[in-house]
Protein backbone atom coordinates (compact mmCIF):
# COMPACT_ATOMS: atom_id res chain seq x y z
CA UNK A 1 0.00 0.00 0.00
CA UNK A 2 1.61 3.25 -1.11
CA UNK A 3 1.24 6.60 0.64
CA UNK A 4 -1.58 7.98 -1.49
CA UNK A 5 -3.78 4.90 -1.09
CA UNK A 6 -3.10 4.87 2.66
CA UNK A 7 -4.14 8.53 2.84
CA UNK A 8 -7.34 7.83 0.91
CA UNK A 9 -8.12 4.87 3.18
CA UNK A 10 -7.50 7.04 6.27
CA UNK A 11 -9.80 9.80 5.03
CA UNK A 12 -12.52 7.35 3.97
CA UNK A 13 -12.29 5.73 7.39
CA UNK A 14 -12.81 9.05 9.13
CA UNK A 15 -15.67 9.88 6.76
CA UNK A 16 -17.38 6.59 7.65
CA UNK A 17 -16.86 7.19 11.37
CA UNK A 18 -18.33 10.69 11.05
CA UNK A 19 -21.22 9.45 8.92
CA UNK A 20 -22.11 6.76 11.48
CA UNK A 21 -21.74 8.61 14.76
CA UNK A 22 -23.08 12.06 13.81
CA UNK A 23 -26.65 10.84 13.01
CA UNK A 24 -26.65 8.85 16.26
CA UNK A 25 -25.74 11.96 18.23
CA UNK A 26 -28.26 14.07 16.30
CA UNK A 27 -31.03 11.51 16.96
CA UNK A 28 -30.32 11.52 20.71
CA UNK A 29 -30.56 15.32 20.72
CA UNK A 30 -33.92 15.21 18.96
CA UNK A 31 -33.00 16.33 15.44
CA UNK A 32 -34.97 14.78 12.57
CA UNK A 33 -32.83 15.57 9.50
CA UNK A 34 -30.76 12.38 9.38
CA UNK A 35 -29.65 12.79 5.74
CA UNK A 36 -28.10 16.16 6.55
CA UNK A 37 -26.51 14.67 9.66
CA UNK A 38 -25.09 11.80 7.58
CA UNK A 39 -23.60 14.09 4.92
CA UNK A 40 -22.39 16.63 7.46
CA UNK A 41 -20.87 13.90 9.60
CA UNK A 42 -19.01 12.47 6.61
CA UNK A 43 -17.63 15.89 5.69
CA UNK A 44 -16.69 16.67 9.28
CA UNK A 45 -15.03 13.26 9.56
CA UNK A 46 -12.82 14.04 6.57
CA UNK A 47 -12.04 17.47 8.02
CA UNK A 48 -11.19 15.91 11.38
CA UNK A 49 -8.93 13.37 9.70
CA UNK A 50 -7.12 16.15 7.87
CA UNK A 51 -6.65 18.05 11.14
CA UNK A 52 -5.22 14.93 12.74
CA UNK A 53 -2.73 14.52 9.88
CA UNK A 54 -1.77 18.19 9.73
CA UNK A 55 0.99 17.96 12.41
CA UNK A 56 2.32 14.83 10.73
CA UNK A 57 2.60 16.64 7.40
CA UNK A 58 4.27 19.65 9.02
CA UNK A 59 6.76 17.98 11.34
CA UNK A 60 7.90 14.89 9.44
CA UNK A 61 11.17 14.95 7.61
CA UNK A 62 10.97 14.75 3.86
CA UNK A 63 13.28 12.55 1.87
CA UNK A 64 16.04 14.35 0.08
CA UNK A 65 15.65 14.33 -3.66
CA UNK A 66 17.95 11.90 -5.39
CA UNK A 67 20.11 13.43 -8.07
CA UNK A 68 18.82 12.96 -11.59
CA UNK A 69 22.17 11.62 -12.76
CA UNK A 70 24.20 9.50 -10.40
CA UNK A 71 27.97 10.08 -10.29
CA UNK A 72 28.50 6.73 -12.04
CA UNK A 73 26.78 8.01 -15.17
CA UNK A 74 29.13 10.08 -17.31
CA UNK A 75 27.99 13.54 -18.20
CA UNK A 76 26.77 14.16 -21.71
CA UNK A 77 29.25 15.61 -24.15
CA UNK A 78 28.29 19.22 -24.81
CA UNK A 79 27.40 19.93 -28.42
CA UNK A 80 28.48 22.98 -30.30
CA UNK A 81 25.75 25.56 -29.79
CA UNK A 82 25.12 27.75 -32.82
CA UNK A 83 25.74 31.36 -31.97
CA UNK A 84 24.03 34.51 -33.14
CA UNK A 85 25.28 35.79 -36.47
CA UNK A 86 26.65 39.30 -36.85
CA UNK A 87 25.89 41.44 -39.87
CA UNK A 88 29.12 42.28 -41.73
CA UNK A 89 27.72 45.67 -42.73
CA UNK A 90 26.20 47.14 -39.53
CA UNK A 91 27.49 44.70 -36.85
CA UNK A 92 23.93 43.98 -35.62
CA UNK A 93 23.49 40.66 -33.75
CA UNK A 94 20.83 38.55 -35.46
CA UNK A 95 19.02 35.34 -34.58
CA UNK A 96 20.58 31.97 -35.18
CA UNK A 97 19.96 30.90 -38.75
CA UNK A 98 18.92 34.37 -39.96
CA UNK A 99 19.61 34.99 -43.64
CA UNK A 100 19.07 38.74 -43.61
CA UNK A 101 20.02 41.41 -41.08
CA UNK A 102 17.12 42.62 -38.95
CA UNK A 103 18.40 46.24 -38.99
CA UNK A 104 19.71 46.92 -42.48
CA UNK A 105 18.38 43.95 -44.49
CA UNK A 106 21.82 42.94 -45.74
CA UNK A 107 22.40 39.29 -46.71
CA UNK A 108 24.36 37.58 -43.93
Amino acid sequence: MNNSSALVAFMVGWAVIGAIFTPIIFKRKGYTNMVGAFIGGALMGVLGGALILLPVWIFTRRKKATPFLSPAVPAAVPRAVPTNSTCPRCQQLNRVGAKFCSRCGNLI
